[in-house]
């Protein structure tokens, strides 16, 4: 979906609104930060593949990082951008399961083993047990 009018508009109120709660937020002489947490596509984009005939292949990603990183430091604000930090994790994730994975059986065991030596009760392994051997 292309970045229009109705969307900036969007982000104009949007402003609106945390500078409106930044001014409250200083009259209670408390500190406010604003979190950016991206959408799911914009994360994981780099680590999917497109069929040609998809119509996500032409997805533009909107410039909200950028616009919350601008509006932050012209108001004075703490901002905080997600993006860069989830796809390093989503990065690390993707090459750690190119290792060999356990098998639902084997964490299992493990897991006994674990209660077994801390003789703590098994209503969580119970629960943790079934939905490996679910495959859930």
């Amino acid at each position: 979906m292309p970045w229009t009018s109705f969307e900036a508009d969007r982000w104009a109120k949007t402003k609106q609104t945390f500078n409106e709660t930044a001014a409250f937020v200083r009259d209670q002489r408390m500190s406010l930060l604003i979190v950016y947490v991206p959408i799911k596509f914009r994360v994981y984009r780099g680590f999917v593949r497109f069929e040609p005939v998809s119509k996500a292949e032409s997805w533009r990603l909107w410039p909200l990082p950028d616009l919350f990183s601008d509006f932050c430091q012209a108001e004075g604000l703490s901002c905080i951008d997600l993006t860069e930090p989830s796809r390093s994790t989503s990065s690390s994730a993707a090459r750690a399961s190119r290792r060999p994975r356990r098998s639902a059986e084997s964490v299992r065991t493990w897991l006994m083993r674990i209660h077994d030596r801390l003789g703590s009760p098994g209503a969580l392994l119970s629960s943790v047990s079934g939905k490996l051997a679910r495959g859930s």
